[in-house]
């Protein structure tokens, strides 16, 4: 678990070795609605209650619903 509250941070980075579902739900869990999240991986499904903005370069780039 990220030690922060719910809906604080303005954007979150999700490393390539924290790929698992609970740090996606973390991310999403913490990032403020309309903010992003980028995940070190093209790959990785869309994590519930983000939409996708943009993937390349070895990115996914998120928006929090």
């Amino acid at each position: 678990m990220i030690p922060l509250r719910q809906t604080v941070a303005r954007g979150v980075v999700v490393g390539s070795d924290r790929l698992g579902s609970d740090w996606l739900a973390e991310a999403r869990r913490i990032v403020l609605p309309g903010r992003r999240v980028v995940v070190e991986a093209e790959d990785v499904p869309v994590p519930v209650g983000l939409t996708r903005l943009a993937v390349g370069e070895g990115l996914f780039v998120g928006e929090r619903r």
